[in-house]
């Protein structure tokens, strides 16, 4: 994929050591024009966000080429968020093949495979052609919202038993056998980001970094560098090489990291979390009609709770997928945008 070009700003949000990276595995990178919404108007900018897809390997280039136009007439399902490794991949393969036979049955057009393109992951989001995907609450809310992408519902991970119903959050980590106590020990450190359109990696660090420092302090700047990683597998191999001093990681893909890659995980420990949020949502086209999407939500929400075969029993557990639930889309911007105002409300809007 192309390196982004000088068309493209800095994102707001974050503060660079050097340029964004211009690969992702599986190709889950694309650049997009993000909305900054401040207490109930919007205020648009030319700026740009990596749309992020962390949560799965890191730091392995994409093999595939983008989607072509062609591909993105054809109906696509893929499940991108939380595909860390390959029993991960196998476990949605698995999950979506069972969907895919009780979705027939209603008559619902679908294809055969889960889409693993590599560099169109916003293309596929905002395609006509989208039955099913993941995506982070973070683009939602900034720009798949106002193009009427409907909210199919939110999967309840086994990971976040204590938090409502869908919500998640995001555990702050450090390097295994440092001293640091709190956020206040790690002032002049090096911090690290997934992507900058992370909900997980950027936004809810960036209100936990406020709510620990004074105003004086946040203006000035807390960290002595802030960097891109890639994705929050890269993230955690970097906290516990020492490339970078700490990193916000989505709890459900840290859980998931520690079981896949136990001896990255153990090079790192939990610091703090931060404040939670809805979590990745599950969405399809704004053409999708409200008879198919019911039929989708119904058809998970089955598989999950009565799950028909020691093959699908295996990958829900692997996936830690163990309910479905319906989180309404003002209920994401409201609690996206709760988090940006929280640290903006202190002088704070960029992570830094």
């Amino acid at each position: 994929m192309a390196a982004l070009t000088n068309r493209f700003m800095q994102p707001r949000g974050i503060r660079f050591e050097k340029p964004m990276l211009s690969h992702w595995p599986e190709g889950a990178m694309d650049t997009c024009a993000t909305k900054d919404i401040r207490r109930g108007h919007a205020l648009r900018n030319a700026t740009a966000c990596v749309v992020f897809a962390a949560f799965f390997a890191v730091g392995v280039k994409a093999q595939q080429e983008p989607s072509s136009s062609a591909e993105m007439d054809e109906v696509t399902v893929s499940l991108p968020m939380y595909e860390v490794s390959e029993a991960m991949k196998q476990a949605d393969d698995v999950f979506w093949s069972h969907l895919r036979q009780k979705l027939q049955t209603e008559g619902v057009d679908t294809p055969a495979t889960l889409a693993r393109t590599g560099g169109a992951l916003l293309d596929q989001w905002k395609s006509k052609r989208l039955l099913l995907s993941q995506t982070c609450g973070y683009p939602y809310v900034h720009i798949l919202m106002d193009r009427g992408i409907k909210i199919i519902g939110t999967p309840v991970y086994t990971t976040n038993h204590d938090l409502p119903a869908g919500e998640y959050r995001s555990v702050i980590i450090v390097r295994a056998g440092t001293a640091y106590r709190s956020l206040a020990d790690l002032k002049g450190k090096k911090a690290g980001v997934n992507d900058t359109g992370s909900n997980s990696g950027m936004n809810a660090f960036r209100a936990a970094v406020a709510a620990s420092f004074p105003e004086r302090d946040l203006t000035q700047g807390i960290f002595a560098s802030v960097v891109t990683t890639g994705g929050h597998l890269n993230s955690v191999r970097m906290v516990g090489s020492g490339q970078i001093d700490v990193a916000a990681i989505d709890s459900v893909s840290y859980d998931l990291i520690r079981r896949d890659h136990p001896e990255l995980a153990a090079r790192t420990r939990v610091l703090m979390n931060t404040p939670p949020a809805p979590g990745l949502p599950m969405i399809t086209s704004a053409q999708t009609d409200d008879a198919t999407v019911e039929k989708i939500r119904a058809a998970i929400k089955e598989l999950i709770a009565h799950p028909d075969d020691d093959a699908l029993r295996k990958a829900l557990a692997e996936m830690k997928l163990e309910g479905f639930v319906v989180i309404d889309a003002k209920t994401y911007a409201h609690r996206i945008t709760q988090l940006e105002d929280m640290a903006r409300d202190k002088g704070y809007p960029v992570l830094k």
